[in-house]
């Protein structure tokens, strides 16, 4: 927001007013500086004093913009209020698209930009002056992270839990050899109960051919 603020600011400098801030005319592209913004699509733009000079020739200077009313020579690109007024609509809008909060200099900045009394309008430059102090309470990034020092696209590799059982099974030998025993028990104790069994029976066999 404060790039594209200054950026603006510096074309109105020039007596240039865009005359189609929106968000599909605004490029944003991620640095390892930060995020640097770009505005386009100038086809609507002109000069102000053009403006000035068609609005007066077709009689349509108290219907434009109060600013307009003055001489030629005093208007200048902050005259041209609607670049402003579609800076603080943009604003409103990605606040209520991503839930954000707008802080309170900037809204105050947001109601005084429709001001009607011009005299009562703030412009561009103080919104590049509030974003500028609104930026400067913000942490800094990390000095490694801005030199690439620190890799960001690194991502440990969490496993899953039975993957992790997995390893521990594999990766603990004692473990292994304790469960190996336990088994070879349970195969012990079945042939003895099966042999012990085998035995009743054959008792059982002989007593039947004494008794007959």
């Amino acid at each position: 927001m404060t790039s594209l603020a200054t950026t603006l600011q510096v074309i109105q400098s020039r007596n240039i007013v865009h005359r189609d801030i929106q968000p599909n005319n605004v490029c944003v592209l991620e640095t390892s500086e930060g995020l640097q913004t770009t505005l386009i699509n100038f086809g609507f733009a002109n000069d102000i004093k053009e403006i000035k000079s068609v609005a007066t020739v077709q009689n349509t200077v108290k219907s434009s913009l109060p600013d307009m009313s003055t001489t030629v020579m005093n208007v200048n690109g902050t005259s041209y209020i609607v670049d402003a007024k579609d800076f603080a609509y943009m604003c409103e809008t990605l606040a209520r698209c991503c839930s954000l909060r707008l802080p309170e200099k900037l809204k105050i900045w947001i109601e005084n930009v429709r001001a009607l009394n011009p005299e009562e309008r703030m412009g561009i430059s103080e919104l590049v002056n509030i974003l500028e102090k609104l930026q400067e309470k913000e942490p800094s990034p990390s000095p490694a992270i801005l030199h690439g020092e620190v890799d960001l696209t690194y991502q440990p590799t969490i496993k899953s839990p039975s993957c992790q059982r997995e390893n521990i099974h594999q990766d603990s030998p004692k473990k292994d050899g304790k469960r190996k025993r336990e088994d070879e028990s349970e195969n012990t104790m079945t042939i003895k109960s099966k042999k012990r069994r085998d035995d009743d029976d054959n008792e059982g066999d002989q007593k039947n051919e004494n008794e007959t």
